[in-house]
């Protein structure tokens, strides 16, 4: 018979979790000069100044 609310049969073991996957490390940041290579000519000087002045304080 069908009972949509039936508890766990306490016999049986509970489910496992998966076993953790081994995962990549985190990337590391990139460096001033490669984020100020990568901004040049795509977005306007300031903003470059203003992300250098903020990166430095940090």
């Amino acid at each position: 018979m069908y009972q949509p609310f039936a508890r766990p049969d306490p016999r049986k073991p509970p489910p496992q979790a998966p076993p953790a996957r081994p995962g990549r490390p985190p990337a590391r940041p990139p460096r001033l000069d490669e984020l100020c290579a990568a901004a040049e000519g795509t977005v306007p000087p300031s903003v470059v100044d203003l992300c250098i002045r903020q990166s430095e304080h940090r």
